[in-house]
């Protein structure tokens, strides 16, 4: 599994316990007895948290999807949780301790600022930061009880809020609101300092640094700022060990994955080193692809393992964490599987007819291997390969704040690779499934969504037909008036394209869809007379998978969702349904041997067709 968040809790036995938070669980580690103790969410809610925080009072806070949970590593339980945030996707996105002992929670999509009492187990809703804004990435409070928060991404805000009186003050005037974030820290002198920055993830470089106090900002010369207060560090799940009176310094490594701590003992001084035993609900499954050599090669996600599996001999291989990211998006030329990864679109080389080799000696080369990356296919949805042998086209969405992703054009013998931008494409709009004609020209099926925090400047989702060459628009049209987003599509063999779009949305958290009404329309379009010739709604069968449709050699289409396994024939325009999955399908998809794979959380299931 993978961290999501840590602390170092002073608890109310006077014991100093390490707490882990990860999807579905917690993990409790006694510094000086070296004791382990795992408690499983309430009601076995399995979602991943953002944030970890260790109280005054001896308790770990943190929130998973919709819940917002207290925690006590002596009792080793769940004293407290709440699922009511239902315009919420991730309660917790961060957490402070007031000098009032009340926890404050800012959480995503609706950039809202809440406080929970421990002693009375309420909770105060502050109502939005930002009217428009996702995500608070950062919160901090002052000596005089003002809370300040960085917001961003698309139009970036430092806010000060007084949670006495309910004033709240904006630092930053419309034209500087770029894209990016506010960014503050509680220095180690206690007082407050800000800036504003590109990206909503800490970031190193010159800024215009202020002082803060009683809701005023004062310019301060770089110079004089000081430093993040140890006691207080960690903003989220990759930045470090929540420890307010505890030197975080104690811990010395964590990995979670592979089962590994190590840290200083609290009283001897002594390192330790030990091995943490927990149950898992597994790494979820992500994108997956028919290899040439007949394997199924995938990734899961969150932690990323790459891994085979050989349906002759039924044995799935596990290569470890290797490049560190998960791949999205496959597309296979010859013996080469390219792949683009999350985040910040890694370019990934395979070669299936070299061995795979994560620890290369002198002279080798990893193989899988990243050979670049492109920040504007951030998140990729979509690849394709080129009639012409050599080039892989890979497309998704941009990066935090931003609208409408591009285009990444790789060729597998030179290495070489080309970015086309939004500008050049459909504006505001992603690619999240392309195909190549006969001609070589692409066809791209959009989304409006925009899963970085930024609102869709648009509100219909287009195909168009892109010349490569030329690097060209030719057609563009909307084949459902009104729909959000055209999720998967597939050429049959008289040359039409069946679809289905979905109105879903987007968790940008989790990098996946978030289950709600798919709305799902299945259409046909004429790409000859560039029309749709049919279309009809889709009963309830959830949301379509990014990825989910393939042709197979029969001619049929097949795909799936989130709640069935569907076939389409092309000729009588029949949507059928092959089978009922055991749990929600999140990954897909390869066709091999007569068996369509998909995957079910951390479970690979095949279905024959």
């Amino acid at each position: 599994d993978e961290q999501r968040g840590t602390a170092l809790v002073r608890a109310k036995d006077g014991e100093t316990y390490f707490v882990i938070c990860s999807k579905g669980y917690v993990l409790s580690v006694n510094l000086r007895t070296q004791q382990v103790r795992q408690a499983l969410y309430p009601e076995r809610h399995v979602e991943s948290p953002f944030a970890a925080l260790a109280s005054s009072g001896g308790l770990f806070y943190t929130g998973a999807g919709r819940m917002f949970l207290e925690y006590d590593p002596v009792a080793n339980e769940f004293t407290y949780y709440s699922k009511n945030w239902p315009d919420e996707l991730n309660v917790g996105f961060r957490l402070a301790e007031s000098s009032a002992g009340l926890i404050l929670i800012a959480s995503h999509p609706t950039c809202r600022l809440s406080a929970y009492d421990p002693r009375t187990r309420e909770i105060t809703d502050y109502g939005r930061m930002d009217d428009r804004e996702k995500y608070i990435g950062y919160i901090v409070e002052d000596e005089k009880g003002w809370i300040y928060m960085g917001i961003g991404t698309e139009r970036r805000q430092m806010v000060a809020f007084n949670p006495k009186t309910g004033e709240k003050r904006q630092f930053l005037s419309e034209p500087e609101r770029q894209q990016g974030s506010g960014y503050f820290h509680k220095g180690r002198d206690g007082k407050i300092y800000g800036h504003v920055q590109d990206d909503l993830h800490p970031c190193k470089g010159k800024f215009e640094w202020k002082r803060f106090l009683d809701g005023k900002g004062e310019p301060v010369p770089e110079a004089e700022v000081s430093p993040l207060a140890a006691n207080y560090g960690g903003y989220g799940y990759s930045w470090g060990v929540n420890s307010p009176g505890t030197d975080p310094g104690l811990i010395k490594k964590l990995n979670l994955d592979e089962h590994e701590l190590a840290y200083i003992h609290p009283e001897t001084g002594a390192e330790i080193s030990m091995r943490l035993e927990y149950f898992s609900y597994g790494a979820g499954l992500a994108r997956m692809v028919g290899g040439p050599d007949g394997k199924l090669y995938g990734c899961s996600a969150h932690p990323c393992h790459f891994y085979s599996f050989d349906p002759k001999a039924n044995r799935i291989a596990d290569y470890g964490k290797s490049f560190g990211r998960f791949i999205c998006t496959y597309a296979v030329q010859g013996p080469i599987i390219g792949g683009a990864c999350y985040t910040h679109g890694h370019i990934v080389h395979f070669d299936t007819g070299k061995p795979i080799t994560q620890a290369p000696g002198p002279g080798q080369e990893r193989n899988p291997r990243v050979v670049g990356n492109h920040d504007e296919i951030y998140r990729p949805r979509s690849a394709a390969a080129h009639p012409d042998g050599k080039r892989m086209v890979f497309g998704g969405f941009a990066g935090y704040g931003a609208v409408g992703g591009g285009l990444c054009v790789y060729n597998v013998e030179t290495g070489e690779q080309s970015v086309i931008r939004n500008e050049e494409l459909v504006p505001s709009q992603s690619t999240v499934c392309m195909r190549f004609l006969e001609n070589g020209d692409l066809l791209c099926a959009n989304t409006i969504e925009t899963p970085g925090g930024a609102a869709p400047k648009t509100s219909e989702a287009e195909l168009f037909q892109f010349d490569l060459d030329k690097r060209s628009i030719a057609r563009r049209a909307v084949p459902v008036p009104g729909a959000r987003e055209i999720s998967v599509f597939e050429i049959d063999d008289a040359g039409l394209a069946h679809g289905i779009t979905s109105d879903s949305i987007y968790s940008s958290a989790s990098n996946a869809k978030f289950v709600g009404s798919g709305n799902a329309v299945y259409f046909v379009f004429d790409i000859a007379a560039w029309k749709t010739i049919h279309s009809r709604k889709l009963p309830e069968y959830g949301i379509p998978i990014l990825g989910g449709m393939l042709k197979g050699k029969n001619g049929m289409i097949y795909g799936i969702m989130t709640k069935a396994i569907y076939r389409i024939d092309p000729g009588r325009r029949a949507f059928e349904i092959l089978a009922a999955p055991p749990s929600e399908i999140g990954s897909g998809m390869a066709i091999m041997d007569g068996r369509l794979y998909f995957g079910c959380g951390a479970d690979l299931w095949s279905c024959r067709i």
